[in-house]
C-alpha cells in the first residue's frame, strides 16, 4: 500500500474543493476513523482505557465511550506532532470522549499503553487509517483533475444506486475507484444474467420446438401406420415388393428412398444397405426399375431426381381420367346397343 500525502500535501490540495464537498470529505473521513476504531475496540473486547500522562474521571474509563477522531501521519522522519506527555511524534492519534468532549493526543506507544492493546491492534488502526487517507486523497486529486467518474452512471440507467455512492452524488464528490469497480462488477453481474436469461429463453424455445416436431412426428408415424394398414389390407396374397411400393405411390408417398424404408419397416423387406457410398437399401435399385417401367406405361410421372439418391414419383393422374372416359364411351356404346335392340 503507498503511503497518503502528508497533511502539507492533503492541505494543499483544500483550495481546489468546493466548501460543501470539503465538508462533506473531512466528514468522511471522521466518520470513517469512528467506525473503523469502534469495530476493532470492540473485536478485540477492549472495555476499559487506562490513564496515561493525565487523569481520567470515572466516567472517561469506559473505552466504549472513546472514538479515534484523527490521525495525522506526518511522514518518515518528521516528527511535527506531540504526545500528552510532550513527547516529540511522526504519528498522532487523537481520541476524544463522547460524553465530556475531552480529547487526548497519543504516540504509538502511549495510545497502546491507554486501550491495553498490543502491535498488532495498533498495525491494524493504522491501516485503516491510512486507507481513509488515502481515500481522501483519491478523491482531492480527482476534484482537482476534474475526474469524477459519473460516466458509468450511464450505463445504469434504471438500477439502484448504493447508498454510499449516492452520497457522492448528491454531494457532487468524485466516485473511489473501489465505488467504480463496485458498478462495473454489478453492470457484469447484470449482463450475466441477462445472458443467462436469454439462454433460458432460448432453451425454453428449442424444448417447444422439440416437443412440437415430436407431436408432429407422431401424428406422421400415425398417419403412415394408417395408410400402411390400408395398403396391407388392399393387397392380394403373397404380393411382391414391387406391388406393395406401388401401392404405396398411389396412397401418397412419392420418394423412392423413403418407399424402401417403408418396405423394410412394416413389409419384412430385406434391410441391408448397399456397399456404396450412399449405403441405400439393396431393395432400392429394383423398386426403382420397377417404377421406372410403371413410368414408360404411363401409370407414374417421374417428377424429380435427387441427385444419385432418389427419385421422385407420383401417380400420373390422366391415367384415372383416361380410364373414366373410356368407360363412359364405354357405358354410352352398351347404352347405344341396348337402344338399337329396341328399334
Amino acid at each position: 500500500m503507498k503511503p497518503p500525502l502528508t497533511k502539507e500535501e492533503r492541505e494543499s490540495l483544500f483550495p481546489y474543493a468546493t466548501k460543501e464537498q470539503l465538508d462533506f470529505l473531512l466528514n468522511h473521513v471522521k466518520q470513517g476513523f469512528k467506525t473503523k476504531f469502534l469495530n476493532i475496540m470492540a473485536d478485540k473486547k477492549v472495555t476499559l482505557v487506562r490513564s496515561q500522562d493525565v487523569t481520567l474521571v470515572e466516567i472517561e474509563k469506559d473505552a466504549s465511550s472513546w472514538i479515534l477522531e484523527d490521525y495525522i501521519d506526518y511522514g518518515k522522519g518528521n516528527y511535527l506532532g506531540r504526545c500528552a506527555c510532550n513527547r516529540k511524534l511522526r504519528r498522532v492519534f487523537t481520541v476524544k470522549h463522547v460524553v465530556t468532549g475531552r480529547r487526548i493526543d497519543y504516540g504509538e506507544d502511549h495510545l497502546m499503553q491507554f486501550l491495553g492493546i498490543d502491535e498488532n491492534i495498533l498495525r491494524d488502526i493504522v491501516k485503516d487509517a491510512s486507507i481513509i487517507h488515502l481515500e481522501l486523497d483519491e478523491l482531492l486529486i480527482k476534484i482537482k483533475e476534474n475526474q469524477y467518474g459519473y460516466e458509468i452512471l450511464e450505463d445504469l440507467d434504471g438500477m439502484e444506486i448504493p447508498e454510499d455512492i449516492q452520497a457522492h452524488i448528491n454531494a457532487n464528490v468524485p466516485l473511489l475507484d473501489r465505488q467504480i469497480n463496485r458498478l462495473y462488477r454489478k453492470l457484469r453481474e447484470i449482463e450475466r444474467n441477462v445472458r443467462k436469461q436469454q439462454e433460458e429463453s432460448l432453451m425454453k424455445a428449442l424444448l417447444e420446438e422439440k416437443n412440437r416436431m415430436l407431436q408432429q412426428i407422431e401424428r406422421e408415424h400415425r398417419r403412415l401406420e394408417a395408410i400402411v394398414e390400408k395398403v396391407r389390407q388392399n393387397l392380394p396374397p403373397n404380393p411382391t415388393k414391387e406391388m406393395i411400393a406401388l401401392q404405396l405411390v398411389f396412397n401418397g408417398f412419392s420418394s423412392t428412398l423413403e418407399i424402401c424404408h417403408i418396405l423394410i419397416d412394416y413389409f419384412g423387406q430385406d434391410g441391408s444397405l448397399s456397399a456404396g457410398v450412399h449405403k441405400r437399401p439393396r431393395i432400392f435399385p429394383s423398386i426403382l426399375q420397377h417404377f421406372l417401367e410403371q413410368t414408360e406405361k404411363g401409370n407414374l410421372i417421374l417428377m424429380e431426381k435427387i441427385g444419385v439418391e432418389d427419385c421422385i414419383f407420383i401417380p400420373n393422374e390422366d391415367v384415372n381420367i383416361r380410364l373414366e372416359m373410356e368407360d363412359t364411351i364405354e357405358e354410352n356404346n352398351e347404352g347405344e346397343e341396348q337402344l338399337t335392340l329396341f328399334l
